[in-house]
Parts: structure tokens; C-alpha cells; sequence
């Protein structure tokens, strides 16, 4: 059991370091519309004005999560080894993006 709080926690840490390493240059403002990087929402693709609103209030979560996520990741290697639930709880931890995706399209729309 060791070696999956091994795989577990440092994948955690790796998809969390990832998340925030993306979320940065949208919160700052870095990124210009385009068709390949940011949020992708319909609504977000109007003008530039809105793809830099959208793209720091995604860019917040997307950093906020992966932070999370990360910290997720520490708590498995600090811990003694994970059994039952658990396992799932901590395996399926990058899917808490989900929520800052939703998070991201509702707070879009209160700001449009």
C-alpha cells in the first residue's frame, strides 16, 4: 500500500503544480485570445475585454484547485497508507477541476 500513496500523492502533487502553472498566466492577464490556451466558453470568445475577464476568474480557480489538489497530494505521502475509500477519494482528486470549470462559467456569467 505504500508504493499507491507513492503514485497517488506525487501524482496529485504533479497534476496540482501543473494546474497552478496554467492558471498563472490567465490570472495575470498574459494571454491573448486565441484558439488553443484559456477558457473556452462561447461567451468568453466575444471580444478581447471579455476573453480577460473570463480568463482571471478562471485562471483564479484553476490556481486556487490545482493548489488543493496539490495539497491533497501531501497529505497522502505524509500519512500512513491510504486502504479502502480512500484510495478512490484520493485518486480521482484532479477531478476537483470540475468544480472550478463550473465555478469559472458561473462567475463568468454574473460579470457579463
Amino acid at each position: 500500500m505504500a508504493g499507491l500513496n507513492l503514485w497517488l500523492g506525487f501524482g496529485n502533487i504533479l497534476c496540482g503544480v501543473l494546474f497552478v502553472a496554467l492558471g498563472l498566466p490567465l490570472l495575470r492577464g498574459k494571454v491573448k485570445r486565441n484558439n488553443f490556451y484559456g477558457v473556452r466558453f462561447a461567451a468568453a470568445m466575444k471580444s478581447d475585454e471579455t476573453w480577460d475577464r473570463w480568463n482571471r476568474i478562471g485562471g483564479r480557480y484553476l490556481v486556487i484547485w490545482g493548489a488543493v489538489i496539490a495539497g491533497l497530494g501531501f497529505i497522502c505521502l505524509v500519512f500512513p497508507p491510504l486502504a479502502g475509500l480512500w484510495i478512490w477519494f484520493f485518486g480521482l482528486a484532479p477531478l476537483l477541476s470540475v468544480i472550478g470549470c463550473v465555478q469559472t462559467y458561473l462567475a463568468g456569467n454574473r460579470s457579463d
